[in-house]
């Protein structure tokens, strides 16, 4: 891995990281296409101590979502910015499920400005 993919994938070991912004990474990190770099930083937030998370303008789409969503919910991620990204009502859905409820994470500010729902 290069680049992008490979900060992430030290993510969990970096013990004093508590805000990490990748936005307006929406290309390809090398061998990665857009957004593939998701699944590296999914494995990585349940052991990060992570408490901000931004990904506005990185053409997130609803599959990404679905692969970020049990990462986050298991993390200490209390900032999620989803901000201006491609995602549509099905990501939507999962966000608002996720989000709600007596077992929902401990998630404090969530944007999702300007999808395409």
């Amino acid at each position: 891995m290069a680049g992008l993919a490979t900060i992430l994938a030290c993510v969990a070991s970096c013990h004093k990281l508590r805000r990490l912004d990748v936005s307006h990474n929406t290309l390809p990190d090398h061998n990665l296409p857009p957004t593939n770099w998701v699944p590296v930083l999914a494995e990585q937030l349940p052991d990060s101590r992570l408490r901000s998370l931004y990904m506005s303008h990185c053409a997130v789409r609803d599959a990404a979502v679905s692969t970020l969503l049990p990462a986050v919910t298991q993390s200490h991620v209390r900032t999620l910015d989803l901000g201006h990204n491609s995602f549509g009502a099905d990501a939507m859905r999962a966000l608002a499920v996720s989000f709600s409820g007596e077992d929902s994470p401990f998630v404090s500010d969530l944007r999702c400005v300007t999808t395409s729902v």
